[in-house]
């Protein structure tokens, strides 16, 4: 009899291979118009293999907690969704279309499973699997060899996890002994295994201590808890600008269908943490942004503008290899907390009252020249002049204390032309005016005097 943890390893590789039916040229199970689809650089052929046997692995402990057959369909849906934009090389597009085809009919066997009894636990499933839901598999195992045959051909390290082929002919016999009643031919394949033969796990009691067992974050918001007390430092883990060479580093991997502004916090953690995020281009991690003690008390906040079809690796650190219950949260940017998502100013006069409670500092944001280092919580506005002549800028109204930049142009040094953090009649908050040309783009940027605050009402005034 299967086991309900054999059905639920079932999507691990089922997904992983569903990589090539939106990428570029894999068919079947998720199709679809390619043009849309996010992208990355081709890979080889060898570096093809090792993503998918990556994503098996990551499959299989997602999949794991499906207890019921809406769970695991669901599972599916949302990695075949993650992997869709991974390319497949030519020299494998035929075979990876084939097992694709065979992929995508196990899906559709588990979706009319799941129509009738969404609600059907995988142990009940796993006593009397349909025919036509064993056949499918059988089908995808086959195509599966077939790749592990290619992959060894090409001496790649990898292990797709394929089963033996022709077991699946065989049946359980109910009197042998469990050993000899295994599920058929004693395979490996996810979906066939029985829970004595999962001995793949992570090296550590920490699922994602290695940046190789990532995470998956498959839509923002999102957050989890996690005891890192057990992760381990890896030589191989890329240093960040915020010092984190040596230190025991857990990860987390985000892809996004849509580019995103997005803010990742670890506010609720018991121990120092730094947070960085690096880019993954070409098989290299470029580090785009990273923080040590930017959230509340020793934790971390940082801001990053995510790139869409673009893979990034977060990797969360214990400052001198401090850990504890690590608490990681991700949610999209508010309002014009973004230099990107700048509040237009389309006529004057001009005026604007928000919470900048929740914004962040971001890593694009300049520090005021009239206040250096300050760019805290920075808010934004773009404005262009649709006649020459003057501008008055204020802050008066806010409740906390303002520094306000006016920029011609992108926002760098070079193009500040306006910058006031005088207090007006004793007061926190400031003001300036400048002399605008017509049809010239101008960006403002309030940021708070200061460490980051709870609160804070801006009232922006522009005339």
């Amino acid at each position: 009899m299967k086991s309900a943890f054999a059905i639920r390893l079932a999507g691990a590789l089922l997904v992983a291979f569903l990589v090539g039916s939106c990428g570029g040229g894999g068919g079947g199970g998720g199709g679809g118009d390619d043009s849309d689809a996010p992208s990355i650089p081709d890979l080889s052929t060898d570096d093809y293999f090792k993503a998918l046997e990556r994503l098996g692995q990551r499959a299989d402990e997602e999949i794991a907690d499906a207890e019921t057959v809406g769970e695991y369909l669901e599972v599916i849906s949302v990695y075949t969704d993650d992997v869709a934009a991974i390319n497949v090389p030519a020299d494998v597009e035929r075979e990876h279309e084939d097992f694709a085809d065979a992929a995508a009919q196990v899906v559709e066997e588990v979706e009319d499973i799941a129509a009738e009894d969404e609600d059907l636990t995988l142990e009940d499933l796993a006593d009397d699997e349909p025919p036509g839901l064993t056949a499918a598999k059988e089908d995808a195992d086959a195509a599966c060899r077939v790749l592990q045959e290619i992959a060894d051909d090409e001496e790649a390290d990898v292990d797709l996890d394929c089963g033996e082929e022709g077991g699946a002919e065989e049946t359980p016999d109910e009197s042998a002994t469990p050993d000899e009643s295994e599920t058929p031919g004693e395979t490996e394949t996810p979906g066939f295994e029985t829970p004595e033969g999962d001995d793949d796990g992570p090296s550590s009691d920490v699922p994602n201590d290695d940046i190789g067992d990532a995470i998956q974050i498959d839509s923002i918001p999102f957050d989890d808890e996690l005891d890192t007390s057990g992760a381990t430092a890896d030589s191989g883990d890329p240093e960040s600008a915020c010092g984190t060479a040596g230190a025991a580093t857990v990860w987390y991997s985000v892809e996004l269908d849509d580019s995103l502004g997005v803010v990742i916090s670890t506010a609720g953690s018991d121990f120092d943490t730094v947070v960085a995020v690096f880019e993954e281009a070409g098989g290299d991690l470029a580090e785009i942004t990273c923080d040590d003690d930017g959230g509340e008390g020793a934790t971390s906040q940082v801001l990053a503008d995510l790139e869409a079809g673009t893979t990034y690796l977060i990797g969360v650190t214990g400052y001198e290899d401090a850990s504890g219950l690590l608490v990681i949260e991700l949610s999209e940017v508010s309002g014009n907390d973004l230099l990107g998502s700048a509040t237009e100013i389309t006529s004057l006069p001009f005026t604007d009252s928000i919470n900048v409670s929740g914004f962040t500092t971001g890593a694009d944001d300049p520090s005021a020249s009239c206040a250096p280092g300050q760019n805290s919580q920075s808010a934004w506005y773009v404005y262009t002049a649709s006649a020459a002549g003057n501008v008055a800028v204020s802050t008066v109204g806010s409740d906390y204390d303002t520094v306000l930049t006016v920029y011609a142009g992108i926002p760098e040094d070079a193009s500040k032309i306006a910058c006031n953090d005088d207090p007006l009649e004793g007061g926190s908050q400031a003001t300036l005016s400048f002399t605008a040309a017509a049809g010239m783009t101008y960006y403002i940027e309030v940021a708070e005097y200061g460490s980051p605050s709870e609160t804070g009402s801006l009232v922006l005034t522009v005339q």
